[in-house]
């Protein structure tokens, strides 16, 4: 929202009649706010100043917690007219405005400052002025203590942005000592981090840091001060066994997955405010990233020797696991510093590491952030689908694969191109696999294209002449598509049956 326009007049206090009572109290109360501007001989404008004391917490409406604690809000302007019949007959005609309070605080603004005049029916100016002026330290809340104040989302920014200005402004108006080369410099000089509010030229900043990121040493990106309580090492989190899968379980398990042990550093936004350039941001950003990754044990690498750059998955896990929290140095970061050094011990802080969870065949295809290479998170070779069996290397194989492959020696005829697993249903015993192959199902022989049935009447196949309608209806169990057994590994017919019997097809 813009501030209102106001139409300034050319007068100056020195101007105004002094044998005017009104013009005389605006003159008055001019000497003691000489931001004052004048409108016109008997009105002003005046801005106030809302820099609470203590700074006040605020949430914004889309937010259930306090999202920030601001110090310095954008100044209401106070617009007063003094009419004729003023101060015995009528009041003055106040006119309050800002870009950020609501209209309910406003309303209510309006009634006290008109009550005060009612009250006394006297010179109120001061008055008035001097109410607002205490509301303003107190942001308008009804009472301080833990009260927030809470302001609409869409005002965030303007908000945010105006206390970042406004805290600049003042710190730039001191004189401070750098903590590293020892000299006295003007705020303008000099530059606070944040959150620790340590104070140091933005020479030695620069240099300091500018090295460490051409270097590659980004965990030095921090805070000079040698008793710092940020640079102190953080607390592992406390051991933790995963818990153990059954024993028949199908699925492969993944390394467990910790937060990622790293020491936090400025964030790139505050660099950009020290005046580095782009391209060492960007650097520094790639290169946190980049140790975020190499400290997580689960993170996934491309296969190929040439590449080995993260795969999606492992980047999209550290953004949604790790994020920005635990990368740069927050407020948050700062009140867990205090907690640990008054013995107090905060929850989510050491949380032991969940339980992994296994992977399903549905979820082992995984793809390179650099190459675009697609390929198995299990077994690292290229992507082989979602319904071949892998396992890592030595890993032994569970009871269900152990029967299921059991299962597909017998009741399945395997591709002898792609080797692919087909199971039939229904109808002839010749094959056509998805890669245009044609085979038979009994014997898993090549058929020649151009005459696939030659296979079935040559005498010279004994195992399978004039059997391609054999199983037709899957060995008189339709709808179950039972390979017959192979005769040259017998089985007891029943056994057989009670073996197949538990896997239908659908």
């Amino acid at each position: 929202m813009e501030p209102p326009s106001l139409h300034i007049s050319s007068l100056s206090i020195d101007d105004l009649d002094q044998d005017d009572e009104r013009s005389s109290e605006i003159a008055t109360v001019s000497y003691i706010f000489p931001e004052l501007t004048l409108l016109g001989p008997h009105s002003f404008t005046l801005p106030i100043a809302v820099s609470p004391v203590p700074p006040i917490p605020v949430v914004f409406s889309d937010e259930s917690v306090a999202g920030r604690t601001i110090s310095h809000f954008p100044p209401l302007q106070l617009t007063v007219t003094l009419p004729e019949s003023y101060p015995l007959e009528a009041p003055p005609n106040i006119k309050v405005e800002s870009t950020w309070v609501t209209k309910e605080i406003l309303t209510r603004l309006h009634k006290e400052l008109v009550g005060l005049w009612e009250e006394i029916r006297d010179q109120v100016l001061y008055v008035v002025i001097d109410h607002l002026v205490q509301k303003a330290e107190e942001a308008f809340t009804h009472s301080r203590g833990t009260e927030s104040l809470v302001v609409s989302k869409d005002l965030e920014e303007e908000l945010i942005a105006f206390n970042k200005k406004s805290l600049k402004d003042e710190f730039d108006k001191g004189t401070y000592e750098c903590g590293v080369c020892l000299e006295p410099k003007k705020g303008k000089a000099c530059h606070k981090l944040f959150p620790c509010n340590h104070v140091f030229c933005i020479s030695c900043l620069t240099d300091y840091y500018t090295t460490s990121i051409t270097e590659g040493d980004v965990s030095n990106v921090k805070c000079m001060e040698p008793s710092c309580i940020l640079n102190k090492k953080q607390k592992h989190a406390p051991e933790h066994q995963p818990t153990p899968l059954p024993k028949d379980s199908v699925h492969e398990t993944p390394p467990p997955r910790p937060k990622a042990i790293l020491f936090p550093t400025l964030p790139p936004e505050e660099l950009e405010d020290l005046g580095l350039s782009s391209e060492l941001v960007t650097r520094y950003r790639v290169l946190k990233q980049k140790a975020a990754l190499d400290a997580d044990p689960a993170t996934i690498y491309c296969p190929r020797s040439w590449c080995q750059a993260p795969s999606r998955s492992s980047l999209e896990e550290m953004d949604k696991n790790i994020g920005t929290r635990d990368l740069y140095l927050t407020e948050r970061h700062l009140e867990f510093k205090k907690a640990e050094l008054k013995g107090q011990d905060k929850d989510d802080e050491d949380e032991a590491p969940a339980d992994p969870q296994p992977i399903h065949h549905t979820e082992r295809l995984d793809v390179c952030s650099s190459c675009a290479y697609s390929f198995c998170k299990v077994c690292f070779k290229g992507w082989h689908g979602d319904y071949v069996i892998c396992r890592r290397k030595n890993a032994p194989k569970t009871e269900e694969e152990l029967a299921t492959e059991e299962y597909l020696h017998s009741a399945a005829a395997q591709c002898p191109t792609c080797g692919a697993h087909v199971i039939k249903s229904y109808g002839c015993n010749h094959m056509l696999c998805r890669c245009k192959t044609h085979f038979c199902f009994l014997c898993g022989a090549y058929l020649m294209a151009s005459d696939p049935y030659k296979h079935f009447n040559s005498k010279e196949n004994e195992r399978c002449y004039m059997k391609l309608w054999e199983g037709e209806d899957g060995d008189g169990m339709a709808g179950i598509g039972v390979r017959p057994p192979d005769p040259d590994h017998p089985e007891e017919e029943d056994d057989f049956e009670d073996f197949i019997a538990p896997f239908p097809l659908e």
